[in-house]
């Protein structure tokens, strides 16, 4: 089973990573449009997974504001097939509530794109 490290980066900056991946685990006919579309989004950050130096997977991270509330929306969140099955996807998710908390966000959002995908981020 692989280690996996973590990085975090301003998505903006990580838009090729962000479009690969993006690509790979939601193919569309517009996929790579979308990915473009969502690096542009100026206070985005993206979480990676990576192995042996190769970026294996990815959960975007979005500010959001509801009233007086402070949160974060998770969009996106991958992991390449050949990583699958690893821990990468867990391991993603879990350093997304981390660092919500530990900057003081208030709250998680995530709305899967396929009830499918419910049990899998519950």
């Amino acid at each position: 089973m692989p280690e996996f490290d973590i990085t975090v980066k301003n998505t903006a900056s990580a838009a090729d990573d962000v479009a690969r991946i993006w690509c790979a685990c939601f193919p569309s006919r517009d996929a790579a449009q979308d990915a473009a579309l969502f690096a542009g989004v100026s206070d985005a950050r993206t979480v990676f997974i990576t192995s042996d130096g190769q970026t294996a997977g990815m959960c975007n991270l979005v500010p959001l504001t509801f009233g007086s509330l402070r949160g974060i929306y998770l969009f996106a969140v991958g992991v390449l097939p050949g990583y699958r099955g690893k821990g990468g996807f867990r391991l993603l998710c879990e350093t997304a509530r981390a660092l919500a908390a530990r900057e003081g966000y208030g709250f998680i959002a995530l709305v899967p794109a396929d009830t499918i995908l419910a049990d899998t981020y519950r």
